[in-house]
């Protein structure tokens, strides 16, 4: 009788967290979805330290910014010195509170280290190969 008992606590706590980790997936897609100004890179080795902002092109062009939409799309916009928009297309899945950029070259990895009061700050793996991150913070751009 204890180890049933024992057996239905466990089961209980398995079915609790791996239903916690699903809702916590489809909150961070949910949320994820809409048009992120980039704000800057993050200085001091992670999300926590202070913001060095990014210096745009010129003053008449608009922030660089990415869109995620819902069809599990995106877009990168970057400015030039034009302030023409230059455009990469991706596919995105988020995995583990990682979002992936998917394009058709490359996959570039964004792992979500805090998304709170419109502010996404993610440390972006450019190399499979190498330990090291770019930490940028991005703004919710209110439409």
């Amino acid at each position: 009788m204890k180890i049933f008992f024992l057996y239905s606590k466990l089961i209980t706590v398995i079915f609790f967290l791996s239903n916690s980790i699903i809702n916590a997936q489809v909150s961070l897609e949910d949320s994820i979805v809409g048009t992120w100004e980039k704000e800057g890179v993050i200085m001091g080795g992670d999300v926590s330290g202070w913001i060095l902002p990014s210096k745009h092109v010129g003053n008449n062009c608009r922030k660089d910014y990415t869109v995620f939409f819902e069809d599990k799309t995106a877009k990168e916009v970057v400015y030039n010195s034009s302030c023409e928009p230059e455009i990469k297309n991706f596919n995105w899945i988020i995995q583990d509170s990682v979002i992936s950029l998917i394009g058709n070259e490359k996959t570039i990895k964004w792992k979500v280290g805090s998304m709170e009061n419109n502010v996404l700050k993610v440390g972006i793996e450019f190399n499979s190969s190498s330990k090291r991150k770019l930490y940028v913070s991005f703004k919710r751009r209110e439409e």
